[in-house]
Protein backbone atom coordinates (compact mmCIF):
# COMPACT_ATOMS: atom_id res chain seq x y z
CA UNK A 1 0.00 0.00 0.00
CA UNK A 2 1.35 3.45 -0.91
CA UNK A 3 2.38 5.82 1.85
CA UNK A 4 -0.70 6.91 3.75
CA UNK A 5 -1.35 10.59 4.43
CA UNK A 6 -3.79 11.48 7.21
CA UNK A 7 -5.15 14.75 8.68
CA UNK A 8 -3.44 16.43 11.61
CA UNK A 9 -4.33 14.75 14.87
CA UNK A 10 -4.87 11.35 13.26
CA UNK A 11 -2.57 8.38 13.60
CA UNK A 12 -1.61 5.51 11.33
CA UNK A 13 -1.91 2.11 12.97
CA UNK A 14 -1.67 -1.52 12.08
CA UNK A 15 -5.00 -3.28 12.30
CA UNK A 16 -3.80 -5.59 15.07
CA UNK A 17 -2.93 -2.50 17.12
CA UNK A 18 -6.19 -0.70 16.39
CA UNK A 19 -8.34 -3.74 17.21
CA UNK A 20 -8.36 -5.65 20.49
CA UNK A 21 -7.52 -8.81 18.56
CA UNK A 22 -7.31 -10.03 14.96
CA UNK A 23 -7.79 -13.75 14.41
CA UNK A 24 -9.70 -16.07 12.11
CA UNK A 25 -12.01 -19.04 12.15
CA UNK A 26 -11.30 -22.70 11.60
CA UNK A 27 -9.62 -23.90 8.42
CA UNK A 28 -10.94 -27.43 8.91
CA UNK A 29 -14.17 -28.75 7.44
CA UNK A 30 -16.42 -29.87 10.29
CA UNK A 31 -18.92 -32.58 9.37
CA UNK A 32 -22.29 -31.30 8.20
CA UNK A 33 -25.28 -32.04 10.42
CA UNK A 34 -29.03 -31.85 9.91
CA UNK A 35 -29.28 -29.55 12.93
CA UNK A 36 -27.00 -27.86 15.41
CA UNK A 37 -25.00 -24.61 15.10
CA UNK A 38 -24.51 -22.65 11.88
CA UNK A 39 -21.05 -22.45 10.25
CA UNK A 40 -20.44 -19.15 8.45
CA UNK A 41 -18.06 -18.87 5.48
CA UNK A 42 -17.35 -15.98 3.11
CA UNK A 43 -20.38 -17.02 1.03
CA UNK A 44 -22.62 -15.85 3.87
CA UNK A 45 -21.16 -12.32 3.96
CA UNK A 46 -23.11 -10.02 1.65
CA UNK A 47 -21.80 -6.96 -0.18
CA UNK A 48 -24.55 -4.97 1.56
CA UNK A 49 -22.77 -5.47 4.90
CA UNK A 50 -25.33 -8.02 6.05
CA UNK A 51 -24.95 -11.60 7.24
CA UNK A 52 -27.04 -14.25 5.48
CA UNK A 53 -27.39 -17.36 7.64
CA UNK A 54 -29.98 -19.02 5.40
CA UNK A 55 -27.39 -20.98 3.40
CA UNK A 56 -24.95 -21.63 6.27
CA UNK A 57 -24.83 -25.35 7.06
CA UNK A 58 -25.06 -26.92 10.50
CA UNK A 59 -22.23 -28.40 12.58
CA UNK A 60 -22.30 -30.24 15.90
CA UNK A 61 -22.28 -28.34 19.19
CA UNK A 62 -18.93 -29.95 20.05
CA UNK A 63 -17.37 -28.64 16.82
CA UNK A 64 -18.85 -25.24 17.61
CA UNK A 65 -17.24 -25.27 21.08
CA UNK A 66 -13.88 -26.31 19.61
CA UNK A 67 -13.95 -23.51 17.00
CA UNK A 68 -14.96 -20.93 19.62
CA UNK A 69 -11.74 -21.61 21.54
CA UNK A 70 -9.88 -19.97 18.65
CA UNK A 71 -12.43 -17.51 17.33
CA UNK A 72 -15.42 -16.72 19.52
CA UNK A 73 -17.65 -14.18 17.79
CA UNK A 74 -19.18 -11.50 20.02
CA UNK A 75 -21.60 -8.65 19.41
CA UNK A 76 -19.59 -5.66 18.18
CA UNK A 77 -17.02 -7.72 16.28
CA UNK A 78 -16.33 -7.51 12.54
CA UNK A 79 -16.01 -10.55 10.29
CA UNK A 80 -14.38 -10.54 6.84
CA UNK A 81 -14.14 -13.13 4.03
CA UNK A 82 -10.61 -14.46 3.46
CA UNK A 83 -10.98 -17.10 0.72
CA UNK A 84 -12.84 -17.04 -2.58
CA UNK A 85 -15.11 -14.07 -1.99
CA UNK A 86 -12.68 -11.74 -0.22
CA UNK A 87 -14.06 -8.89 1.85
CA UNK A 88 -17.70 -7.96 2.46
CA UNK A 89 -17.01 -6.95 6.10
CA UNK A 90 -19.95 -7.34 8.47
CA UNK A 91 -20.43 -5.80 11.93
CA UNK A 92 -22.15 -8.24 14.28
CA UNK A 93 -25.13 -6.54 15.91
CA UNK A 94 -27.08 -9.63 16.92
CA UNK A 95 -26.17 -13.13 18.08
CA UNK A 96 -29.64 -14.46 18.83
CA UNK A 97 -28.69 -17.19 16.32
CA UNK A 98 -25.16 -18.31 17.29
CA UNK A 99 -22.64 -19.35 14.66
CA UNK A 100 -19.01 -20.35 14.19
CA UNK A 101 -16.74 -19.13 11.38
CA UNK A 102 -14.58 -20.88 8.79
CA UNK A 103 -11.95 -19.13 6.61
CA UNK A 104 -13.30 -15.83 7.88
CA UNK A 105 -11.25 -13.16 9.67
CA UNK A 106 -12.42 -11.87 13.04
CA UNK A 107 -11.70 -8.35 14.31
CA UNK A 108 -12.58 -7.95 17.99
CA UNK A 109 -13.51 -4.66 19.68
CA UNK A 110 -15.02 -5.57 23.09
CA UNK A 111 -18.39 -4.18 22.05
CA UNK A 112 -17.03 -0.82 20.80
CA UNK A 113 -19.32 -0.33 17.81
CA UNK A 114 -17.73 2.96 16.74
CA UNK A 115 -14.31 1.36 16.22
CA UNK A 116 -15.99 -1.68 14.64
CA UNK A 117 -17.89 0.45 12.13
CA UNK A 118 -14.75 2.44 11.35
CA UNK A 119 -12.87 -0.76 10.49
CA UNK A 120 -15.83 -2.07 8.49
CA UNK A 121 -15.94 1.11 6.41
CA UNK A 122 -12.20 1.04 5.81
CA UNK A 123 -12.15 -2.66 4.86
CA UNK A 124 -14.94 -1.91 2.38
CA UNK A 125 -13.20 1.15 0.90
CA UNK A 126 -11.89 1.30 -2.68
CA UNK A 127 -8.40 1.99 -1.30
CA UNK A 128 -8.32 -1.24 0.69
CA UNK A 129 -9.88 -3.26 -2.13
CA UNK A 130 -7.10 -2.03 -4.44
CA UNK A 131 -4.57 -3.01 -1.77
CA UNK A 132 -6.00 -6.54 -1.83
CA UNK A 133 -6.02 -6.75 -5.63
CA UNK A 134 -2.36 -5.81 -5.77
CA UNK A 135 -1.57 -8.58 -3.27
CA UNK A 136 -3.14 -11.32 -5.42
CA UNK A 137 -0.79 -13.25 -7.69
CA UNK A 138 -1.24 -15.96 -10.30
CA UNK A 139 -4.43 -17.85 -11.05
CA UNK A 140 -4.77 -19.58 -7.71
CA UNK A 141 -7.88 -19.21 -5.58
CA UNK A 142 -8.20 -15.72 -4.18
CA UNK A 143 -6.99 -15.56 -0.59
CA UNK A 144 -5.76 -13.08 2.02
CA UNK A 145 -3.79 -14.32 4.99
CA UNK A 146 -4.13 -13.40 8.62
CA UNK A 147 -0.67 -11.84 8.64
CA UNK A 148 -1.62 -9.60 5.72
CA UNK A 149 -4.68 -8.35 7.61
CA UNK A 150 -2.89 -7.86 10.92
CA UNK A 151 -0.14 -5.82 9.26
CA UNK A 152 -2.49 -3.68 7.16
CA UNK A 153 -2.26 -0.02 8.17
CA UNK A 154 -5.35 2.11 8.60
CA UNK A 155 -6.01 5.77 9.42
CA UNK A 156 -6.91 6.16 13.10
CA UNK A 157 -8.68 9.40 14.08
CA UNK A 158 -9.23 10.35 17.74
CA UNK A 159 -12.08 8.29 19.19
CA UNK A 160 -14.38 11.35 19.37
CA UNK A 161 -13.95 11.90 15.64
CA UNK A 162 -14.40 8.19 14.91
CA UNK A 163 -17.74 8.38 16.75
CA UNK A 164 -18.90 11.37 14.68
CA UNK A 165 -17.78 9.89 11.36
CA UNK A 166 -19.27 6.49 12.18
CA UNK A 167 -22.56 8.18 13.04
CA UNK A 168 -22.66 10.02 9.70
CA UNK A 169 -21.80 6.91 7.72
CA UNK A 170 -24.35 4.88 9.66
CA UNK A 171 -27.02 7.43 8.73
CA UNK A 172 -26.03 7.14 5.08
CA UNK A 173 -26.17 3.34 5.35
CA UNK A 174 -29.68 3.57 6.77
CA UNK A 175 -30.78 5.64 3.76
CA UNK A 176 -29.17 3.07 1.44
CA UNK A 177 -30.88 0.19 3.24
CA UNK A 178 -34.26 1.94 3.24
CA UNK A 179 -34.00 2.80 -0.47
CA UNK A 180 -32.97 -0.76 -1.35
CA UNK A 181 -35.95 -2.06 0.63
CA UNK A 182 -38.26 0.27 -1.31
CA UNK A 183 -36.77 -0.98 -4.59
CA UNK A 184 -37.28 -4.60 -3.56
CA UNK A 185 -40.92 -3.94 -2.68
CA UNK A 186 -41.54 -2.08 -5.95
CA UNK A 187 -39.96 -4.93 -7.91
CA UNK A 188 -42.18 -7.46 -6.13
CA UNK A 189 -45.22 -5.29 -6.84
CA UNK A 190 -44.25 -4.98 -10.50
CA UNK A 191 -43.76 -8.75 -10.80
CA UNK A 192 -47.27 -9.41 -9.44
CA UNK A 193 -48.84 -6.65 -11.52
CA UNK A 194 -47.05 -7.82 -14.65
CA UNK A 195 -48.26 -11.40 -14.22
CA UNK A 196 -51.83 -10.16 -13.67
CA UNK A 197 -51.86 -7.79 -16.64
CA UNK A 198 -50.18 -10.20 -19.07
CA UNK A 199 -52.62 -13.03 -18.35
CA UNK A 200 -55.90 -11.36 -17.30
CA UNK A 201 -55.64 -7.91 -18.85
CA UNK A 202 -57.58 -4.85 -17.71
CA UNK A 203 -61.18 -5.10 -16.54
CA UNK A 204 -62.13 -8.44 -18.14
CA UNK A 205 -64.86 -10.61 -16.65
CA UNK A 206 -65.18 -13.33 -19.29
CA UNK A 207 -62.42 -15.83 -20.07
CA UNK A 208 -61.86 -18.75 -22.42
CA UNK A 209 -59.58 -21.77 -22.59
CA UNK A 210 -56.42 -21.52 -24.69
CA UNK A 211 -53.21 -23.51 -25.27
CA UNK A 212 -51.58 -21.43 -22.48
CA UNK A 213 -54.49 -21.42 -20.03
CA UNK A 214 -57.51 -19.18 -19.36
CA UNK A 215 -57.37 -15.84 -21.21
CA UNK A 216 -59.84 -12.97 -21.80
CA UNK A 217 -62.33 -13.82 -24.55
CA UNK A 218 -61.20 -10.81 -26.65
CA UNK A 219 -57.58 -11.99 -26.67
CA UNK A 220 -55.84 -14.28 -29.14
CA UNK A 221 -52.92 -16.68 -28.84
CA UNK A 222 -50.44 -16.21 -31.67
CA UNK A 223 -47.02 -17.42 -32.69
CA UNK A 224 -44.37 -14.70 -32.50
CA UNK A 225 -43.59 -14.99 -36.21
CA UNK A 226 -47.20 -14.05 -37.06
CA UNK A 227 -47.01 -10.65 -35.32
CA UNK A 228 -43.57 -9.49 -36.47
CA UNK A 229 -42.44 -8.22 -39.86
CA UNK A 230 -38.86 -9.41 -39.58
CA UNK A 231 -36.39 -11.21 -37.33
CA UNK A 232 -32.79 -10.01 -37.67
CA UNK A 233 -30.28 -12.62 -36.57
CA UNK A 234 -26.50 -12.15 -36.33
CA UNK A 235 -25.81 -15.30 -34.35
CA UNK A 236 -22.72 -17.23 -35.36
CA UNK A 237 -20.88 -14.09 -36.45
CA UNK A 238 -18.17 -12.42 -34.37
CA UNK A 239 -16.57 -9.28 -35.82
CA UNK A 240 -13.06 -8.02 -35.05
CA UNK A 241 -13.26 -5.67 -32.06
CA UNK A 242 -11.55 -2.33 -31.55
CA UNK A 243 -11.11 0.24 -28.78
CA UNK A 244 -13.29 2.81 -30.58
CA UNK A 245 -15.71 3.09 -33.44
CA UNK A 246 -19.34 1.94 -33.68
CA UNK A 247 -20.64 0.41 -30.41
CA UNK A 248 -21.05 -3.37 -30.67
CA UNK A 249 -24.02 -4.77 -28.74
CA UNK A 250 -23.82 -8.45 -27.81
CA UNK A 251 -25.71 -10.68 -25.39
CA UNK A 252 -23.45 -9.35 -22.64
CA UNK A 253 -24.99 -5.88 -23.06
CA UNK A 254 -28.65 -6.91 -23.17
CA UNK A 255 -30.08 -7.07 -19.65
CA UNK A 256 -33.55 -7.61 -18.22
CA UNK A 257 -35.31 -4.75 -19.97
CA UNK A 258 -32.40 -2.43 -20.69
CA UNK A 259 -29.01 -2.08 -22.39
CA UNK A 260 -25.86 -1.97 -20.27
CA UNK A 261 -23.00 -0.02 -21.85
CA UNK A 262 -20.53 -2.44 -20.27
CA UNK A 263 -18.62 -4.24 -21.61
CA UNK A 264 -17.70 -1.56 -24.14
CA UNK A 265 -16.78 -3.11 -27.49
CA UNK A 266 -16.61 -1.53 -30.94
CA UNK A 267 -16.22 -2.30 -34.62
CA UNK A 268 -14.46 0.03 -37.05
CA UNK A 269 -16.66 2.69 -38.64
CA UNK A 270 -15.64 1.70 -42.16
CA UNK A 271 -16.57 -1.94 -41.45
CA UNK A 272 -20.16 -1.12 -40.43
CA UNK A 273 -21.83 -1.51 -43.83
CA UNK A 274 -20.03 -4.76 -44.66
CA UNK A 275 -20.88 -6.18 -41.23
CA UNK A 276 -24.56 -5.23 -40.90
CA UNK A 277 -25.66 -7.03 -44.07
CA UNK A 278 -28.43 -9.08 -42.41
CA UNK A 279 -30.46 -6.01 -41.57
CA UNK A 280 -30.34 -2.97 -39.29
CA UNK A 281 -32.84 -2.80 -36.40
CA UNK A 282 -34.59 0.52 -35.84
CA UNK A 283 -36.16 2.27 -32.86
CA UNK A 284 -39.28 0.30 -31.89
CA UNK A 285 -37.66 -3.08 -32.44
CA UNK A 286 -36.83 -5.38 -29.54
CA UNK A 287 -33.57 -7.20 -28.78
CA UNK A 288 -33.68 -10.77 -27.46
CA UNK A 289 -30.74 -12.91 -26.31
CA UNK A 290 -30.87 -16.49 -27.52
CA UNK A 291 -28.23 -17.95 -25.17
CA UNK A 292 -25.61 -17.07 -22.55
CA UNK A 293 -27.87 -15.66 -21.19
CA UNK A 294 -31.15 -16.86 -22.66
CA UNK A 295 -34.14 -14.55 -22.52
CA UNK A 296 -32.81 -11.05 -21.79
CA UNK A 297 -34.56 -8.24 -23.65
CA UNK A 298 -34.20 -4.53 -24.39
CA UNK A 299 -35.63 -1.92 -26.73
CA UNK A 300 -33.42 -1.00 -29.67
CA UNK A 301 -31.66 2.33 -28.88
CA UNK A 302 -31.75 5.49 -30.98
CA UNK A 303 -28.02 5.61 -31.75
CA UNK A 304 -25.84 3.88 -34.32
CA UNK A 305 -24.70 0.40 -33.27
CA UNK A 306 -23.70 -2.99 -34.60
CA UNK A 307 -25.03 -6.36 -33.41
CA UNK A 308 -22.80 -9.19 -32.25
CA UNK A 309 -23.21 -12.71 -31.01
CA UNK A 310 -26.27 -14.39 -29.50
CA UNK A 311 -28.66 -11.50 -30.18
CA UNK A 312 -31.69 -11.29 -32.44
CA UNK A 313 -33.86 -8.26 -33.14
CA UNK A 314 -37.64 -8.53 -33.49
CA UNK A 315 -39.38 -6.02 -35.73
CA UNK A 316 -43.06 -5.90 -34.63
CA UNK A 317 -45.94 -5.45 -37.05
CA UNK A 318 -47.17 -2.15 -35.62
CA UNK A 319 -50.77 -2.94 -36.67
CA UNK A 320 -50.72 -6.03 -34.46
CA UNK A 321 -48.13 -5.57 -31.75
CA UNK A 322 -46.92 -2.75 -29.51
CA UNK A 323 -43.14 -2.98 -29.09
CA UNK A 324 -43.14 -2.04 -25.38
CA UNK A 325 -45.88 -4.61 -24.75
CA UNK A 326 -43.70 -7.17 -26.56
CA UNK A 327 -40.77 -6.22 -24.31
CA UNK A 328 -42.82 -7.19 -21.24
CA UNK A 329 -44.45 -10.24 -22.81
CA UNK A 330 -41.02 -11.72 -23.53
CA UNK A 331 -40.23 -11.38 -19.81
CA UNK A 332 -43.52 -12.96 -18.72
CA UNK A 333 -44.02 -16.43 -17.30
CA UNK A 334 -45.89 -17.81 -20.32
CA UNK A 335 -42.95 -17.17 -22.63
CA UNK A 336 -40.37 -18.23 -20.02
CA UNK A 337 -42.02 -21.62 -19.58
CA UNK A 338 -41.85 -22.23 -23.32
CA UNK A 339 -38.26 -21.00 -23.57
CA UNK A 340 -36.57 -22.64 -20.64
CA UNK A 341 -38.14 -26.11 -20.67
CA UNK A 342 -37.90 -28.56 -23.55
CA UNK A 343 -40.48 -31.23 -24.30
CA UNK A 344 -38.99 -33.52 -21.62
CA UNK A 345 -39.17 -30.85 -18.90
CA UNK A 346 -35.40 -30.35 -18.80
CA UNK A 347 -33.96 -26.83 -18.50
CA UNK A 348 -32.39 -25.49 -21.69
CA UNK A 349 -29.73 -22.78 -22.10
CA UNK A 350 -30.40 -21.67 -25.66
CA UNK A 351 -33.10 -21.51 -28.33
CA UNK A 352 -32.99 -22.03 -32.10
CA UNK A 353 -34.54 -19.39 -34.35
CA UNK A 354 -36.96 -21.96 -35.77
CA UNK A 355 -38.15 -22.81 -32.25
CA UNK A 356 -38.33 -19.18 -31.14
CA UNK A 357 -40.54 -18.23 -34.08
CA UNK A 358 -43.17 -20.71 -32.84
CA UNK A 359 -43.28 -19.36 -29.28
CA UNK A 360 -46.86 -18.54 -28.31
CA UNK A 361 -47.73 -15.09 -26.95
CA UNK A 362 -50.99 -13.54 -25.81
CA UNK A 363 -52.28 -10.84 -28.13
CA UNK A 364 -54.85 -8.40 -26.70
CA UNK A 365 -56.39 -5.65 -28.86
CA UNK A 366 -53.73 -3.06 -29.70
CA UNK A 367 -55.28 -0.38 -27.49
CA UNK A 368 -55.15 -2.68 -24.46
CA UNK A 369 -51.54 -3.61 -25.27
CA UNK A 370 -50.70 0.10 -25.12
CA UNK A 371 -52.43 0.51 -21.75
CA UNK A 372 -50.62 -2.51 -20.28
CA UNK A 373 -47.29 -1.22 -21.62
CA UNK A 374 -47.98 2.23 -20.14
CA UNK A 375 -48.76 0.83 -16.66
CA UNK A 376 -45.65 -1.35 -16.55
CA UNK A 377 -43.42 1.39 -18.01
CA UNK A 378 -44.63 3.76 -15.29
CA UNK A 379 -43.71 1.19 -12.62
CA UNK A 380 -40.27 0.75 -14.20
CA UNK A 381 -39.77 4.54 -14.18
CA UNK A 382 -40.54 4.61 -10.46
CA UNK A 383 -38.07 1.80 -9.82
CA UNK A 384 -35.41 3.57 -11.93
CA UNK A 385 -35.95 6.76 -9.92
CA UNK A 386 -35.28 4.85 -6.70
CA UNK A 387 -32.26 3.17 -8.31
CA UNK A 388 -30.81 6.58 -9.16
CA UNK A 389 -31.33 7.73 -5.57
CA UNK A 390 -29.60 4.57 -4.35
CA UNK A 391 -26.64 5.11 -6.67
CA UNK A 392 -26.35 8.77 -5.63
CA UNK A 393 -26.35 7.83 -1.94
CA UNK A 394 -23.79 5.09 -2.54
CA UNK A 395 -21.60 7.63 -4.36
CA UNK A 396 -22.02 10.04 -1.46
CA UNK A 397 -20.85 7.34 0.95
CA UNK A 398 -17.76 6.69 -1.16
CA UNK A 399 -16.96 10.42 -1.27
CA UNK A 400 -17.14 10.60 2.52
Amino acid sequence: MSEMVVPDGWEIKQLDKFCDKVTDGTHDSPKRKNSGIRLVTSKNLLASGKLDLSSAYYISEQDFVDIEKRSKVDVGDVIFGMIGTIGNPVVIYDLSVPFAIKNVALFKFSGDFDRARWVQYYLDSDEFKLHIERSQTGNAQRFVGLGFLRNTIIPAPPIEEITKIASILTSVDEVIEKTQSQINKLQDLKKGTMNELLTKGIGHTEFKDSPVGKIPVEWEVQEIESVINNLIDYRGKSPPKYSSGVPLLTAKNIRKGYIDSEPREFIEEDKFDSWMVRGIPTVGDVFFTTEAPLGNVALVPDYKFAIGQRVIALCPDVDKLNSVYLLYVLQGEIVKKQLFLDSTGSTVSGVKQSTFRKILILSPPLQEQQKIASILSSMDSHIEEKQRKLEQTQSLKKSL
